[in-house]
């Protein structure tokens, strides 16, 4: 089967799981009979071809480091692409991307995320501006709900806001998010002897992900328990989380944004 997957992540251009998911899909296309072909972003101008032993790339622009911009234009040029190649591929695989324009294939959209939860995300946590930005986006999620034949959801949740979407009547498949034992498995056996405990935080530093609520929740927890946080990872709102660790006056690493493959050792 050859198989269409426009990704808005893909190494060395990450941000976050998304670009995970498209890594492992890359990586077991073959072993499944799969010839795949890749659209994925780039920070620059301009379209460009990248070609592997096992894959073909086609980059195109993803402006800016939010999805207020990446969203649309990454969107507009991957679909403007789709609709050249289409004809050569048996289904299209949307990763979480927007897509315009008529299709002559199957297209099967997977979610990680939708606007609409994103946008009840922040108005549950207070942030109304995020709330608002967000909000103004689900036509686009609403459209790829729409012309998608089939979607893929990784939590039960999602299922929910697909159907709130429109896509009551879609064929939605719940695939969990697995995890790859080759690189997370135990380094050395598990001693807990300090009483000082340790509290892992590990994900992307932007408002949906309510890290400002774990602080002050850690602020409440060390009244009782002798505890220090470690934060991994880096965002739009480290200096805002760095002000308000530094505020509440609470022991907290943030670490800073450490290599995929060095993440064992730090769990």
């Amino acid at each position: 089967m050859k198989l269409l997957l426009v990704t808005r992540e893909y190494p060395p251009f990450v941000k976050g799981g998304m670009c995970r998911v498209a890594e492992y899909l890359v990586r077991g296309a073959h072993r499944h009979g799969i010839d795949l072909t890749l659209i994925a972003n780039h920070p620059g101008w301009g379209k460009f071809v990248e070609r592997t032993n096992t894959i073909t790339i086609y980059r195109v622009p993803s402006f800016g480091s939010t999805f207020l911009t990446q969203l649309p234009f990454f969107g507009y040029h991957a679909s403007v692409l789709v609709q050249k190649l289409q004809q050569n591929f048996d289904v299209i695989y949307s990763n979480y991307t927007p897509l315009f324009g008529k299709f002559k294939r199957p297209l099967v959209a997977g979610f990680v995320a939708t606007r609409y939860g994103e946008y009840v995300g922040c108005r549950e946590t207070g942030k109304p501006v995020h709330a608002l930005l967000n909000r103004l986006y689900i036509p686009l999620d609403r459209r790829l709900v729409k012309k998608a034949d089939g979607i893929i959801v990784n939590s039960r949740d999602l299922v929910h806001e697909i159907n709130w979407l429109g896509g009551e009547t879609k064929r939605v498949s719940y695939v969990p998010i697995g995890i790859d034992t080759d690189i997370f498995r135990p380094v050395k056996p598990r001693v807990f002897t300090s009483e000082v405990k340790k509290i892992l935080c590990v994900g992307r530093l932007d408002s949906r992900k309510g890290i400002d609520s774990l602080l002050k929740a850690f602020k409440a927890l060390i009244r009782d328990v002798s505890a220090r946080l470690i934060i991994v990872g880096d965002g739009p709102e480290r200096q805002n989380l760095l002000k308000l660790a530094d505020g509440l006056s609470i022991p907290v690493d943030f670490l800073g944004m450490v290599p995929y493959a060095d993440l064992p050792q730090i769990y």
